[in-house]
C-alpha cells in the first residue's frame, strides 16, 4: 500500500475538494494507494507533529506528499525530510512574508476556524520549515499556473530552480490560484509520483 498525504492550504479543511477528488480517484483507479487529507488549521509544529505520528505510529514506509499553497510549502519539507516525491500546486514560499504582506502583522491573532487563530508566534515558527538552498528538490513536480492572484509564480520558478538541483515545474498560461482543472491532473501527478517511487525499489 502507497500512501499519499495531501496537504491543503491556508483557510481550507481537511475536505477540500481537491484533496477529495484525488481521493476519490484513488478509489476508483488505485486501490493500492491510500490518500490521508489532515485537518492542518492547527499552529504549524502541531500540525506538522500530527503527520509525524500518524507515519510513526502506522509505520507508514511509502509515501508520497501533495500539497497546495500553504500545504505546499508543508509538502516541500516532509518530502524532503522522509526522502520521497512530492507534487506542489500553486505553493507558497516563505509564507511569512505573504502572511505580513497579506494578512498584516497588525491582525493577528487572525481567526482561521472557530478552533485556531493564526498568531505572531505561529508565523514566525514557519521559517523553521525552509529548505536550505543546497537541498536536492529532483523529487518535486511543482505545478503552476500564470493566473495565480494570490502567489507571484516567478517567484516560485526562481524558488524552485536555485537550489542545488532544480524540481520539475509546469507553468501554465491563465489559471487561477484554486487551479480549477486539477482534476484532470491527477493522473498525471500519479505517475510522476508512482515513477519515483518505482526508482527507489529498484
Amino acid at each position: 500500500m502507497h500512501h499519499i498525504f495531501y496537504l491543503h492550504g491556508f483557510k481550507s479543511h481537511t475536505n477540500s475538494v481537491k484533496g477529495t477528488l484525488l481521493k476519490e480517484y484513488c478509489v476508483s483507479h488505485h486501490p493500492n494507494i491510500q490518500v490521508h487529507l489532515p485537518d492542518l488549521n492547527l499552529p504549524p509544529h502541531m500540525a506538522m507533529e500530527q503527520i509525524h505520528k500518524k507515519i510513526a505510529q502506522d509505520q507508514l514506509t511509502s509515501l508520497s506528499f501533495v500539497g497546495s499553497s500553504l500545504g505546499g510549502f508543508y509538502a516541500t519539507y516532509l518530502a524532503n525530510y522522509y526522502n520521497c516525491a512530492g507534487v506542489l500546486i500553486n505553493p507558497a514560499i516563505r509564507p511569512w512574508k505573504l502572511f505580513e504582506k497579506q494578512v498584516g502583522f497588525h491582525q493577528l491573532p487572525y481567526l482561521v476556524t472557530a478552533n485556531w487563530s493564526l498568531t505572531i508566534e505561529d508565523v514566525y515558527t514557519l521559517k523553521q520549515y525552509e529548505l536550505a538552498d543546497a537541498q536536492d528538490l529532483s523529487k518535486m513536480l511543482v505545478l503552476l499556473q500564470q493566473g495565480d492572484e494570490t502567489l507571484d509564480y516567478k517567484e516560485t520558478q526562481r524558488y524552485y530552480s536555485a537550489h542545488k538541483v532544480s524540481s520539475m515545474m509546469i507553468t501554465e498560461c491563465g489559471g487561477n490560484h484554486v487551479m480549477d482543472n486539477f482534476a484532470e491532473k491527477i493522473p498525471m501527478l500519479l505517475v510522476f509520483l508512482l515513477q519515483h517511487l518505482s526508482l527507489r525499489n529498484i
